[in-house]
């Protein structure tokens, strides 16, 4: 008898049928038992301007390690050594099950939410642990307030994937009890924001506070948490209004609204541009923070701003093609994060060290902030570690990005992959809401002519980037409404939109974006023809000021006020100087947008005759460099007030100086101008 059973179905399914015998009969029975080829999985279209090759192994390779099994869902933490379902980080799995292309694995993480709500979760809506075995017994997590917020978030963005409203409605009651439990146990009532129950402040190396996933947030009241708070409130918001349910839609929103206004009184930081983790911390600028922020309306449009180019100010001073926790230390900040293990602050890396959960995030600020060559950069500089280590033997590295923080703790951390995410979602743009699939790409030109494929409520959809401005939408069907958004331009201003060959007037609404409805799934071509002029400068003024700067070398790394920043501060009274060693020092300042330039002024410490080479590039691999000035080998005085001006000309968005024939402590530079 030779029965072909096909492609297996989903466990406990039987594979054969039952079939009556007679006695004494004997049946030879062959199995072949193949995997589905995964060929489809690891061709993500063809990708411009990035390895596509390392960034299909990440996502598929790496990044599938977190699903457990059909019915456990996803983990992160030694995904191959003990199953564990941790709630306070299933958003961060979402992200990435999110972005396969894999109906499958969609299943399984809902399955795995599913196990959370059947087996972990008590009556009121607490979480008590992320260990199945355990059943309602208090473990790890079960007092950090991310714990619920983050089940919840999670079970938002998968219906957000899936539009599977079945699931939604059997996990409508478990969710909105988490919410109601986060509020009854951290929410300050008065305040707004979300408490810490162990309140004290973070100043002692091994005193540290655990109120979250990251176990660092110190004080009474924690910045992490509520961010995370305001995120869940919005969302499930969205889904009690999409469900009929108006009045508790609107007490979200009430909610919400007040959470906002506290968050951005109380942990807005003047000094650093960037929002406390937590009321006892020091102002250290903690990349968590200002990610789970920058992912929602939360924070407004000109503090994400501020934000990116702090966090690009402090990581360019370690010249970082990635984002770490934290450049200044935890407990004083200074100086620079150790970069020596240590039982105490420095405890798995959660002090300076690189996670991929917080970088991903990150990426959520830097449309508003303009700059098209950090996403493929910062990708570039993701794939070029994964090829190095494959992010095995460590769940978390040092500013280096191969060195273990966590002294073997743990093997590996599959939520690296959410960088991944990040590029998907903020670089190629693609945004599933409750009720419609926003597509708002933010590419550089690098990346210009890349067809990306993504998968979204069981529709195949494929999108071409013709140029920064152009793309054509090819999807299988509309199962809700697809829209293509150019962000970033002037609201409440006009914009000629041409959608396959036919122009019609758009209006921006109130945060600058044109919206444009993909109506048919047919192959769809839209340009905006009269985009704003992204990269223009303000007359006469320093575009260097305030701007991010990459030395190859600098004395007292370990103190900031000799950080390479002090180049760009407005200010003479600090200055950088390279290392005794460093025979050809360079410096490279990144002005944020491609800028016409016409002149660079550099202010010395002291009178005397410098040799440079000064040189131009848009290119995010920095590989090709246009020759501005070229005073190699005559050189050239400072004048008496220490100034050498040089005139230049071109459009470019980094500027690298190189300095020749330095001598020891010959070499220290006040301020760089740029105009």
């Amino acid at each position: 008898m030779a029965c072909r059973t096909r492609r297996a179905g989903v466990q406990g399914t039987n594979l054969l049928k039952r079939f009556n015998v007679a006695n004494n009969q004997k049946d030879a029975v062959k199995f072949r038992i193949t995997a589905q080829s995964s060929d489809i999985y690891y061709d993500l279209g063809e990708l411009k301007g990035i390895d596509e090759k390392l960034l299909s192994s990440a996502l598929n390779d790496f990044g599938r390690l977190m699903i457990m099994d059909w019915n456990m869902g996803t983990t992160v933490e030694n995904p191959n050594k003990f199953f564990e379902i941790p709630a306070l980080e299933q958003h961060w799995n979402t992200n990435i099950i999110g972005i396969l292309r894999d109906d499958a694995a969609l299943e399984s993480q809902k399955n795995g939410l599913r196990t959370i709500k059947n087996t972990l979760q008590a009556k009121d809506g607490h979480i008590c642990s992320p260990y199945v075995g355990m059943g309602l017994t208090n473990s790890w997590g079960s007092s950090y307030a991310d714990t619920e917020i983050g089940y919840v978030i999670a079970v938002c963005e998968l219906y957000n994937l899936t539009g599977d409203i079945d699931f939604l409605n059997e996990m409508h009651s478990s969710i909105t009890n988490a919410l109601n439990y986060t509020y009854k146990r951290y929410l300050n009532k008065e305040k707004y924001v979300l408490k810490n129950l162990s309140d004290w402040k973070f100043v002692d190396k091994y005193n540290i506070p655990f109120n979250d996933y990251w176990e660092h947030g110190g004080g009474e009241y924690n910045g992490y948490t509520t961010a995370m708070y305001y995120d869940a409130l919005t969302r499930l918001s969205i889904v009690e209004n999409g469900l009929g349910n108006i009045e508790q839609a609107n007490k979200y929103n009430e909610l919400a609204e007040k959470v906002k206004t506290a968050y951005n009184n109380i942990f807005w930081s003047e000094d650093t541009k960037t929002y406390l983790y937590g009321t006892g911390n020091y102002d250290i600028c903690y990349l968590p923070v200002q990610g789970a922020g920058m992912k929602t309306n939360l924070v407004p449009r000109e503090r994400k701003e501020s934000i990116v180019n702090t966090i690009e100010k402090e990581h360019a001073v370690f010249n970082m093609s990635f984002h770490v926790m934290n450049i200044r230390d935890i407990l004083n900040p200074d100086n620079a994060a150790s970069q020596e293990l240590d039982f105490g602050t420095g405890m798995m890396g959660m002090n300076g060290g690189w996670y991929g959960a917080p970088d991903g995030d990150y990426y959520s600020g830097l449309p508003t902030y303009g700059d098209r060559t950090l996403i493929p950069r910062y990708i570039n500089g993701f794939t070029s570690a994964f090829e190095k280590t494959g992010f095995i033997g460590a769940s978390t590295y040092l500013r280096d990005g191969v060195t273990p923080a966590d002294y073997g703790w743990m093997d590996c951390m599959p939520t690296f992959s959410n960088i991944v995410w990040g590029l998907y979602t903020y670089g190629y743009g693609f945004q599933p809401a409750y009720d419609s699939l926003s597509i708002a790409p933010f590419i550089d030109k690098s990346m210009e002519g890349s067809v990306v494929k993504y998968r979204w409520r069981k529709t195949d959809i494929t999108l071409q980037y013709n140029s920064v401005y152009s793309f054509t939408v090819n999807a299988d069907a509309i199962p809700a409404p697809i829209y293509v958004k150019f962000i970033n331009q002037t609201a409440g201003n006009s914009y000629t939109i041409n959608i396959n060959g036919k122009e019609q007037q758009y209006t921006a609404d109130n945060d600058g974006v044109v919206k444009v409805e993909i109506k048919t799934p047919e192959k769809t071509t839209i340009r905006i023809t009269n985009p704003d002029n992204e990269n223009k400068k303000q007359d006469g003024g320093n575009i260097a000021l305030g701007k991010p700067v990459a030395a190859s070398t600098f004395k007292y790394s370990h103190m900031i006020t000799n950080w390479p920043t002090c180049l760009t501060d407005g200010s003479n009274d600090n200055n950088w100087q390279p290392t005794d060693k460093d025979t050809k020092p360079s410096l490279r300042i990144d002005l944020g947008r491609s800028y016409d330039v016409d002149e660079i002024r550099m202010t010395f410490d002291k009178k005397g005759k410098y040799y440079y080479i000064i040189k131009g590039t848009n290119d995010p691999s920095f590989e090709k460099w246009d020759t501005l000035v070229n005073k190699k080998s005559w050189g050239k005085s400072s004048g008496s007030d220490n100034v050498i001006v040089e005139k230049i000309k071109g459009k470019y968005s980094y500027i690298n100086i190189v300095f020749y024939k330095v001598e020891k402590n010959s070499l220290r530079i006040n301020e760089i101008e740029i105009y």
